[in-house]
């Protein structure tokens, strides 16, 4: 990585990744926080009311935040103690190589489909750039101006008990997604997602625990899924060679395992235990000598899997940001 100011943020993302397994919690997924009439499960804009996404995702915790413009803008006054936040912002561009007549060219994809070219298209490319902010917590400012917020959730985010119990919201929108995507699901001895005939075979209801562990694999296999060439066109996924144990494949199951973290927060099906094995995931992840290798030589790696497991989420939910750039 040779630019220096993209290599400084992806330090940064690395430190507060391991300050956050050293402690085995994500601060950001934690119960949801009330402010006037409605509760908002994330960390968001409190003037824009934007969520802050990425992995901002894990490192904030739910609540409303200011930036430095906007303690201007509004004459705003902190508190003589109060606490600094980074938050991060990614952009994803895609690009596409294709075949000219004096060979081959790598060129924007909104340029060739604005331009309405018709060059053979040979690979598709996806680059993500980094940028971060100062931010405040809203409890740290002493004259915050009122202001109706719009887009919180009525009802709280509440832990579910696990159950033996099918989950009928649950199945509700795993059934919109795979009906959607013509994705077949199958029962087989074991879960897994196969990238060759698009399929995700999972194992029978009944040999899971309870429900959570049961939902916790389904969310994880349909987070893979969402790496197929016609969707958001993950490497791990697409080329689907990188083989059980190697980086690449460990990355993919941070972006599969943190998806289902997600989709089960979304559900109010996110227990300590889901938590706890998402952060082994990392874990694991990070305490490999290959990982180690793979983050000296490209610090992004990590930053990367948690915004793609952001993406993976946004598309099966149909929310704001799933589509592709």
């Amino acid at each position: 990585m040779k630019d220096k100011k993209q290599l400084k943020i992806f330090n940064m993302i690395n430190d507060q990744i391991l300050e956050c397994l050293k402690n085995d919690r994500f601060p950001g997924i934690a119960p949801s926080i009330k402010l006037q009439d409605s509760y908002f499960d994330f960390a968001f804009n409190y003037f824009s009311e934007r969520p802050y996404t990425g992995v901002n995702k894990i490192f904030l915790k739910p609540g409303a935040y200011v930036c430095f413009s906007q303690l201007k803008e509004h004459g705003l006054k902190l508190k003589e103690t109060h606490q600094t936040y980074r938050a991060f912002q990614s952009w994803f561009k895609t690009w596409l190589k294709i075949k000219t007549e004096d060979g081959e060219q790598i060129i924007p994809k909104d340029i060739y489909e604005k331009n309405g070219m018709q060059n053979e298209i040979i690979d598709t490319l996806i680059s993500c750039t980094y940028s971060y902010q100062i931010v405040f917590n809203i409890e740290d400012i002493e004259n915050l101006p009122e202001r109706k917020l719009k887009t919180g959730k009525k009802t709280p985010f509440v832990l579910v008990e696990s159950s033996e119990n099918r989950n009928p919201l649950c199945d509700l929108f795993l059934n919109a997604y795979v009906k959607r995507e013509k994705i077949n699901v199958y029962k087989g001895e074991n879960s897994y997602y196969d990238p060759k005939h698009d399929e995700i075979t999972l194992k029978d209801f009944t040999t899971f625990k309870n429900a959570n562990e049961f939902y916790e694999q389904y969310f994880h296999e349909c987070a893979h899924s969402t790496g197929a060439y016609t969707r958001l066109n993950r490497k791990s996924i697409v080329e689907s060679q990188a083989r059980f144990g190697s980086g690449e494949y460990n990355l993919e199951e941070i972006v599969a395992e943190t998806c289902a973290m997600y989709s089960l927060k979304e559900m109010g099906m996110l227990t300590n235990a889901q938590v706890n094995n998402c952060i082994a995931y990392i874990k694991g992840y990070w305490q490999t000598e290959e990982a180690q290798k793979e983050i000296k030589k490209d610090p992004s790696v990590l930053a990367k899997a948690l915004t793609n497991a952001e993406r993976a989420f946004n598309y099966i939910f149909k929310k704001e940001r799933y589509a592709k750039d």
